[in-house]
């Protein structure tokens, strides 16, 4: 709890725990991670960066609240966590890493059509390693940017976690 409170988080979860872990002075503990060959510091570090970083999202209570808060000028809004830890294939710069999609048309249009169920919308592209599984996606991604989808799919936005 004192980790959680230290960065002003209003939960406890595992990374808290885990710093609590990694910072303790209790010989067992000190052991165990000798043992496993964990390096400690780096261990700190990077549960200090995560801890730090989930600081920048709205407080819990924030988020189901309506807010008319209006910020100062030249003051960033939150970061969601959305757009932290993914990225927007339908983006700027998203698109312009993309490589042009031949050949999967009839996969992309198939997945329009799943997407556009009533019920049971929720495509699965299954296969082995480099069988261009993203390519798809990032070929639907390419389409909404562009317009050539049906109406109810033109402004959505595609997550690349």
């Amino acid at each position: 709890m004192v980790t959680a409170w230290r960065y002003r988080h209003h939960y406890v979860g595992t990374e808290h725990l885990l710093e609590a872990l990694a910072t303790t002075d209790d010989e067992e503990t000190k052991n165990l991670w000798q043992t496993l060959e964990v390096d400690v510091n780096k261990l700190k570090h990077n549960i200090s960066s995560v801890l730090k970083s989930t600081s920048k999202f709205p407080d819990i209570t924030e988020a189901f609240t309506p807010s008319e808060t209006k910020l100062e000028p030249g003051a960033e809004p939150p970061l969601q966590a959305l757009d932290f830890f993914g990225t927007e294939l339908t983006g700027d710069e998203a698109l312009k890493k993309i490589d042009p999609v031949i050949g999967r048309e009839a996969e992309i249009t198939r997945l329009i059509n799943i997407l556009a169920r009533r019920t049971k919308n929720n495509p699965m592209l299954l296969g082995d390693p480099g069988v261009g599984k993203t390519a798809i996606v990032e070929g639907l991604a390419k389409r909404i940017r562009e317009g050539s989808v049906p109406e109810w799919l033109i402004n959505k936005k595609i997550y690349a976690l």
